[in-house]
């Protein structure tokens, strides 16, 4: 009985918003309460507690979700950010799953698209780390060291719940199509890339600032470590994994950016991306591990 009220709540509220987006610039007048608080947070309800291979109803419901947040996470009418970072940490979170990810790659062609395109904007003046994130888990299974098809060995993994590790499977339809785009809008794709190596410059830098300060040295002693410092540290280690990842994923998809000959500017990002290799390698490779 609860999981039907919240279906039909759901889906009232679903409808609203379809009819409110469709009406034009008065979409930008419907209350937040409907679209962040109401919306998102029923389909979480069902997602959670109600996985989406349990029932007909709930993938029609996911399906509906997802072409949502697909055409509106970079929709100028909603004016709050706070609304479209928690539409796009939704969605980070759903794709987590293989089943979710199967319900993104059943959307129509169009709604794929204008994903993509949401997701390939340029990190600057806006929030990427969960985007990034959908970006990782479309490639997570394809990179290098990934060991996707063998099962992983340390008791610690397997003694975890089952829905904390999730076995590695790729999107391959979202990575042609990532592919597809980024080869054939060469200004967007120079554009990404060059964001993609500037925030990756960045995390590496602040991580091994980090580390130097936690590292004890022949002038001190281990300096006093506080939780806050290390999950600081932690944090920007998996953001500079997780950039890695998706610079792997966009030279391996669309392998033109960078080794176009004739374009001057895929030799510049060329010589960025090993210089900013050659860095980390040199950082890494050092005795002291910072320098």
């Amino acid at each position: 009985e609860k999981r039907r009220d919240i279906v039909i709540l759901h889906r009232c509220v679903y409808r609203t918003l379809q009819i409110a987006s469709e009406a034009g610039n008065l979409f930008s007048f419907v209350p937040e309460i409907y679209l962040n608080d109401i919306y998102l947070n029923t389909f979480t309800a069902l997602n959670v507690y109600y996985p989406t291979e349990d029932s007909g109803i709930n993938r029609e419901i996911a399906g509906d979700f997802v072409q949502f947040i697909a055409n509106h996470m970079q929709d100028t009418r909603i004016v709050n950010s706070d609304v479209r970072d928690n539409m796009t940490q939704c969605l980070s979170a759903f794709c987590f799953y293989s089943g979710s990810l199967r319900a993104l790659e059943s959307m129509r062609e169009y709604n794929r698209t204008v994903l993509i395109r949401a997701l390939l904007t340029p990190y600057a003046n806006r929030p990427w780390a969960m985007t990034n994130l959908i970006l990782v888990r479309f490639w997570k299974g394809c990179g290098f060291g990934f060991r996707y098809s063998q099962s992983y060995p340390s008791k610690f993994l397997q003694s975890l719940r089952k829905d904390r590790v999730q076995d590695s499977s790729p999107s391959m339809k979202y990575q042609q199509e990532i592919g597809r785009y980024l080869t054939s809008h060469s200004d967007d794709a120079i554009g990404f890339l060059n964001s993609l190596l500037g925030q990756l410059n960045w995390a590496f830098s602040e991580f091994m600032g980090l580390l130097k300060d936690l590292t004890p040295t022949k002038s001190r002693y281990m300096p006093t470590i506080e939780h806050r410092q290390m999950k600081i540290c932690s944090t920007c280690f998996d953001v500079t994994v997780s950039l890695l990842r998706t610079i792997e994923m966009t030279i391996c998809v669309a392998p033109t950016v960078i080794l176009d000959r004739h374009s001057n500017t895929s030799e510049m990002l060329l010589i960025r991306l090993l210089q900013l290799l050659g860095q980390i390698i040199n950082r890494l490779a050092a005795k002291t591990y910072v320098l």
